[in-house]
């Protein structure tokens, strides 16, 4: 009989310490999880922006472009009128 109480008991411990460790097992799990959600929103975020920001600088490379051939109308017409400046004077 003590045998088999030794025998019980070991096995209520190995049970046990099984418990813990599918308890510490479940904890990661759900850090994991917490982290990898909290990874996917900030890749959302990101990518937003990076949308966003995108399109800033396609608006911006748009005006850029019409902005030069506007200064380079206008640098023409100054050198135009500074040419017939000169000849009328």
């Amino acid at each position: 009989m003590s045998e088999l109480q030794a025998r019980l008991e070991e096995v209520f411990k190995e049970c046990e310490q099984n418990k813990r460790q599918l308890i510490g097992i479940e904890e990661l799990r759900q850090d994991r999880d917490a982290r990898i959600g909290s990874l996917r929103k900030e890749i959302d975020e990101l990518t937003h922006k990076f949308e966003q920001v995108e399109n800033a600088n396609s608006a911006f490379q748009v005006s850029n472009t019409s902005l030069k051939a506007n200064l380079e109308k206008s640098q023409s017409e100054l050198q135009h009128t500074q040419e017939t400046l000169n000849l009328s004077n």
